[in-house]
């Protein structure tokens, strides 16, 4: 029996729920899959979004990291016709992209999080799986998935300026608390 998810990827306002009028989404994306991982509800998403299913986004695709299994995702791809929504106003239709970066520092990659339908996260930090593996917990029947791209430093990246500045900061803070 298919699951019913809520899905959103930030960043690209899918699925955003703001309370501005907007021809497009303004709530997650309800998508009805049968699938076990992120992957599956990625896909059930595109096809969703093929059939008209969700009003004002014209396409919605990703692309995986590697050519088979287990792989992340390397890009998510959001089509609007007339604009999306979004804190203050519209974005301008059009293709909206975010792409994972392994080689930049920091790098960007893609993470999902999985709320049950009262929306109390049911996976940590650190419980990360390949988007095409079951994750550590279940996709639950009327719950959330959501989609964000975040930066992780791997190695020192401040220069000069930045290290001079972390360094009067903390002084700052250091003398305030005495």
């Amino acid at each position: 029996m298919p699951k019913n998810v809520n899905f959103r990827v930030v960043g690209l306002y899918f699925g955003w729920s703001g309370t501005n009028t907007s021809p497009n989404t303004s709530g997650p994306v309800t998508v009805d899959f049968d699938g076990s991982t992120v992957q599956d509800l990625m896909a059930a998403a595109t096809i969703k979004v093929a059939g008209g299913g969700v009003p004002g986004v014209l396409g919605f695709a990703y692309t995986p990291t590697a050519p088979s299994p287990p792989s992340d995702i390397n890009k998510i791809i959001v089509v609007y016709d007339k604009g999306g929504p979004k804190k203050g106003g519209h974005l301008p239709g059009g293709t909206w992209v975010l792409e994972d970066s392994l080689t930049s520092q920091p790098q960007r990659v893609f993470q999902y999080y999985i709320f049950d339908e009262n929306f109390t996260q049911l996976n940590r930090n650190g419980e990360f799986k390949p988007f095409t593996d079951p994750p550590a917990v279940p996709i639950p029947d009327n719950g959330y998935v959501i989609i964000r791209q975040v930066c992780i430093a791997t190695a020192p990246v401040g220069g000069g300026r930045s290290s001079a500045l972390a360094k009067r900061y903390a002084t700052e803070v250091s003398n305030n608390i005495k």
